[in-house]
């Protein structure tokens, strides 16, 4: 039998106010992902740091920048925050060094 923890939990455990509040933008924004994407940063880098856990979009072409880094959401009703910048996981660890 396996004692691993599921995923849910750790992240509730070590997340649960960066996921609170993607969900309650995505609640708000009538769950358009584009609406939350700073949220989303937040809660993605949140995930790395603590679980080692990276977001990963398959077969998503080398040559464009995947839609949930875009700095720019073309659909969404007002821009990314002017702090806000992507959460990518190569970066981080050079971050803070």
């Amino acid at each position: 039998m396996s004692t691993r923890t599921p995923k849910i939990k750790d992240i509730n455990t070590h997340c649960l106010a960066e996921f609170r509040k993607h969900w309650q933008c995505l609640d708000n924004g009538n769950h358009q992902l584009w609406q939350c994407r700073g949220e989303e940063w937040k809660l993605n880098k949140c995930v790395y740091e603590n679980l080692k856990l990276e977001k990963h979009i398959p077969d998503q072409p080398k040559t464009s920048t995947p839609v949930h880094l875009r700095q720019s959401q073309i659909f969404a009703d007002h821009p990314v925050s002017p702090g806000s910048k992507p959460f990518i996981a190569a970066t981080s660890s050079k971050e803070s060094a």
